[in-house]
């Protein structure tokens, strides 16, 4: 064998080797691309999931504390006890885990890129913080209750917020 042909050889090896490498990595990067993009859908459609769990257990606050607001029932102790008590126990038992599952989501949709998601979002639980603290009072119980309209104008914000949520958590699923 000459010089030539041993320079021919090592060309065409080398030459295939940089196609194979070059094709590889190509396929690597389209592939990684692709799972993060499945990932991201996944984050967003759980997400969408656990936000309406989360928002069912605000809508689930509005009801009962709307009920405790009613005139007729204010005026009937019996009744404003047992009112108070199923507001008492959503406060309690439902609200925290569901505005610890919005925090929890914000960080996750914020990971894949959902930013306006994650931050309409935070929206949402300052709307739904705002509803559940007018129902505490922040003297410590010698605070007047709102009204059933202030109330139900508070929660209308919240409400939007909600909706507008929605949309941008469908937004970034399409986008995907």
């Amino acid at each position: 064998m000459t010089r030539l042909e041993v320079l021919d050889d090592a060309v065409k090896i080398g030459l295939g080797a940089a196609i194979t490498l070059v094709g590889v990595l190509a396929t690597n990067h389209h592939q990684r691309k692709r799972e993060f993009q499945n990932r991201r859908m996944d984050v967003i459609q759980k997400g969408a999931n656990e936000f309406q769990k989360a928002s069912e257990v605000f809508i689930q606050f509005y009801a009962a504390y709307a009920a405790y607001l009613l005139p007729r029932i204010q005026s009937n102790a019996e009744a404003r006890d047992l009112a108070w008590e199923k507001v008492f126990q959503i406060m309690m038992n439902d609200i925290s885990p569901a505005l610890l599952s919005m925090i929890s989501l914000e960080a996750s949709l914020t990971v894949v890129g959902a930013k306006k998601s994650a931050k309409l979002i935070a929206d949402f639980r300052s709307h739904a913080t705002a509803v559940q603290s007018m129902a505490v009072p922040s003297d410590g119980g010698s605070e007047k209750a709102p009204s059933l309209q202030q109330f139900g104008d508070t929660w209308n914000k919240a409400e939007k917020s909600s909706k507008v949520v929605f949309d941008a958590l469908e937004s970034d699923y399409r986008a995907s």
